[in-house]
């Protein structure tokens, strides 16, 4: 099943991809490999451009580190399935893909467009299940004006000079779970 996370402000928010690093390239200087069994061949680029064609692009990573982010999209049809969860009225779906960098850039979009007295609100569910009940022994509150994390193992405080790492190091998604980033 496809698993959904949520993120809520109370103003908007900006939208796109976050943590990526892609190059534009043409599709005819794009090498394709095929890797398989020890050996690795060159394959017939299908895409080289014709005389009769406009040139087509491909987005390229440079190493599986590059392609690791966050997107931050219009939550479309999920906004009125979902809304009662939240206290903000600004709801997103966020995308993420990746290992412990995807919680850094997370936290640092969320540390960015974050003010004074503000929060953002997270929630993770699976597709279908947005009618379904939170689980508030899931709850975590993240205080990032006083570097406080509170979950169901206990009340941490986050180091002052890399709370962010921190955090991406306590963190994780969990199903049904409500999260709650003040400042």
């Amino acid at each position: 099943m496809t698993v959904h996370h949520f993120i809520a402000a109370n103003k908007e928010l900006p939208v796109g991809s976050y943590g990526m690093n892609a190059i534009v390239k043409p599709i005819a200087e794009v090498n394709l490999r095929l890797v398989g069994h020890g050996l690795m061949k060159e394959k017939r680029n299908k895409y080289k451009k014709s005389e009769n064609q406009k040139a087509q692009y491909a987005l390229v990573y440079e190493t599986l580190e590059d392609s690791y982010g966050i997107s931050i999209s219009d939550s479309g049809g999920y906004k009125k399935l979902i809304q009662h969860k939240f206290t903000n009225p600004h709801i997103y779906e966020l995308t993420l893909n990746g290992d412990d960098k995807v919680y850094r850039e997370l936290f640092t979009y969320i540390d960015d467009h974050l003010e004074d007295n503000e929060k953002i609100e997270l929630y993770t569910c699976l597709d279908g299940h947005e009618h379904k009940p939170r689980n508030p022994g899931l709850d975590i509150v993240i205080n990032l004006k006083t570097l406080h994390f509170t979950n169901f193992l206990g009340h941490f405080k986050l180091n002052e000079k890399s709370y962010i790492q921190d955090l991406s190091k306590r963190f994780w998604f969990r199903e049904y779970q409500y999260v709650v980033v003040g400042k």
